[in-house]
């Protein structure tokens, strides 16, 4: 599996030689103001992360700060999936205004980076000496890079290579130097070291960066064919539907005492037709007919103003739902305008 091994600082804002092992768990421990999070601040460049972005702005630029020297190194010492070790080397471009990086097929040795030793003083190389004593060597090496050329090796990322000038070189460099397999890519995998190295694991701070991703893509969110009518029909019939559940025991109650009632009509059919000729039998079926009719009646009104009120209610729930929905959507364009606002600024 690739992994970062460690962290070695030739001549940077620490004297002399100082190493970083990461090929386990780490931990970076001191007092206050001592470094900790200076060197913290190394791991995401290593992915890919532009140096100007991880120093902050109290302090000199990335170069000034952790390169002050032509022969100031930040190497990083890393493992790919076959095993084997390789190197990125970053060094100060000698302007003061950049970083340049460089790639060598091989482990950290301190003896590949000293001209000479005088006592405890070293004299080491700088960027333009290295490479000639790597290819003096036979040790496989690039050219010097820019970040933007450094994070499309490392990452493997096919669409900085297709922009690259040396398109070919930067394929050839990725296939040997990347942290994945040719198939596979770590694009913006700097951002989310980034977050996390700086405390920054919020969800605002994930849906920022996850924001960036899309529009440093080009992505566009898909735009909703939903409408306010459409939203609207959905709460009324969402509203119905409850409160048909609501009702429903009354329902079925009086379904059963409609079958009841078409069950007493089916009988008084028998008896009118076996009794028709009985005036007495007659008038006991009228007078029921008529008190079943009034109950009926009666009990249609009470459900009809039951029903009656609870559709008032249901309105209210309906008017108030409308006033929450103009104002979330009034909530939404002002933070539409203040999002647009800050992305300008």
């Amino acid at each position: 599996m690739s992994s970062l091994q460690r962290i070695v600082l030739i001549d940077t804002h620490l004297p002399g030689v100082v190493e970083l092992a990461l090929d386990g768990h780490t931990n970076i421990c001191g007092t206050n103001a001592s470094g900790k999070t200076t060197l913290q601040r190394l791991v995401p460049v290593f992915y890919g992360e532009y140096p100007s972005r991880v120093v902050p702005s109290t302090r000199d630029s990335f170069e000034r700060w952790y390169l002050p020297h032509d022969s100031s190194y930040i190497i990083y010492e890393y493992q790919r999936n076959d095993g084997l070790l390789y190197q990125a080397v970053l060094s100060s471009n000698g302007d003061g205004k950049g970083v340049s990086y460089r790639f060598i097929a091989k482990g950290f040795t301190l003896e590949d980076y000293i001209k000479s030793r005088h006592g405890d003083t070293l004299l080491c190389h700088n960027a333009a000496e290295l490479g000639r004593e790597m290819k003096r060597a036979g040790v496989a090496h690039s050219n010097l890079l820019n970040t933007r050329e450094y994070r499309a090796i490392i990452q493997n990322d096919r669409t900085l290579i297709a922009g690259g000038g040396n398109r070919s070189e930067l394929k050839a460099h990725a296939r040997q130097f990347s942290l994945c397999e040719a198939e596979h890519s770590l694009r913006h995998i700097e951002k989310l070291a980034k977050a996390v190295h700086s405390k920054e694991g919020k969800m605002e701070t994930v849906k920022s960066m996850i924001a960036a991703i899309l529009e440093e893509d080009g992505v566009n969110p898909p735009s909703s064919r939903i409408n306010a009518q459409q939203v609207e029909n959905w709460i009324r019939e969402c509203q119905l539907i409850a409160g048909f559940e609501a009702i429903r025991p009354e329902l079925d109650k009086l379904l059963q005492e409609f079958n009841q009632l078409l069950s007493v009509e089916l009988r008084l059919c028998g008896l009118h037709q076996g009794y028709k000729g009985d005036e007495v039998l007659e008038a006991e079926r009228l007078e029921y007919q008529q008190t079943l009719s009034k109950e009926i009646n009666f009990r249609l009104r009470q459900l009809d103003d039951t029903w009656k009120e609870q559709r008032d209610e249901l309105n209210q729930e309906l008017s108030a739902a409308r006033g929450d929905v103009s104002k979330y959507e009034h909530e939404l364009e002002v933070i539409e305008n203040q999002h647009g606002a800050f992305l300008d600024a």
